[in-house]
């Protein structure tokens, strides 16, 4: 049984509202949160030190791509990979170790790439690890 409020007392609903977020960025963060907790409570990706990277534009240089990962912490080497779908290009980053493969996931994932084309990096763990690429049997080729 709820009572009136005595004579002169205003209440004032005390339901939580949502701000608007301050940080311009806040529901990708959110999302990426979202997605970093899927995969940071599946124990078959922990393993996994490779991001799949797709959104590419199709004229992009294997120059263009290396300078997006190689000043984050643990990158190793990328690929670029042409899909046989017309012009489609994907990129394999490969990192160190698993958490510096999720750092730059949750950094870059969603990314604007290309300003003037509107192309968004969308990125995931790939489903199994890349290998470098040999050439002539002696050197690892990597971009």
């Amino acid at each position: 049984m709820t009572y009136p409020p005595p004579p002169g007392v205003v209440v004032v609903e005390t339901t939580m509202q949502q701000h608007p977020p301050y940080y311009p960025n806040y529901l990708l963060y959110q999302q990426q949160q979202h997605h970093h907790s899927y995969y940071s409570h599946n124990n078959e990706h922990q393993n996994i030190n490779t991001l799949f990277v797709s959104g590419i534009p199709d004229d992009i240089k294997p120059r263009e791509i290396h300078n997006l990962f190689r000043r984050r912490l643990g990158f190793d080497y990328c690929q670029l990979k042409y899909t046989g779908r017309g012009n489609q290009v994907v990129a394999f980053a490969t990192f160190f170790d698993h958490q510096s493969a999720m750092t730059a996931l949750n950094t870059l994932n969603g990314a604007v790439f290309d300003p003037r084309t509107g192309a968004v990096l969308h990125m995931e763990l790939a489903r199994s690890n890349s290998r470098p690429k040999h050439l002539s049997g002696k050197f690892t080729y990597w971009i």
